[in-house]
């Protein structure tokens, strides 16, 4: 139980308990840590084109989970790429704010990338969530056809 010495000084500073997202800029090839990365927000600059590699889903277990959100937009595609040791464990549905249809959505097959392409926006963002073999990926994006799963 908390103490309300505590509470009453910390309610409402940053949200419950002083809680911040984490937050890492990527604008080059990157390799996320099982042991490090959980929980954070991983902001995408798409000044140039390289690929984010996930760590093992295994090695994450139930309940790791990250995000990645465009938030420099540019004319290069961003991979989020499953490990070498993954693959076809990528499981993933998206949409966008502009009602198309379409979009990225694995239909119970699954893929090994999710793909911001050139064009995206700020704001287009996936969460991965991870139950200790598979990920799952909701997206959603200004246009339905910013981000692509293969």
């Amino acid at each position: 139980m908390m103490r309300a010495d505590y509470l009453e000084p910390n309610i409402g500073k940053t949200g419950a308990f002083g809680h911040k997202v984490k937050i890492k800029h990527v604008a080059a090839a990157y390799t996320v840590s099982a042991t490090d990365d959980s929980g954070v927000l991983f902001c995408i600059n798409q000044a140039s084109a390289y690929t984010i590699t996930m760590p093992d889903a295994a090695a994450c277990g139930p309940g790791w989970h990250c995000s990645f959100m465009i938030t420099t937009a540019a004319s290069n595609a961003v991979i989020v790429a499953a490990s070498s040791d993954d693959g076809n464990n990528v499981y993933a549905v998206s949409a966008g704010a502009d009602g198309g249809s379409g979009g990225m959505a694995s239909e119970g097959t699954a893929a090994d990338d999710v793909t911001f392409i050139s064009g995206a926006t700020v704001g287009d963002k996936v969460d991965y969530v991870c139950d200790g073999t598979s990920w799952f990926v909701h997206g959603i994006a200004a246009d339905v056809a910013h981000i692509t799963i293969g």
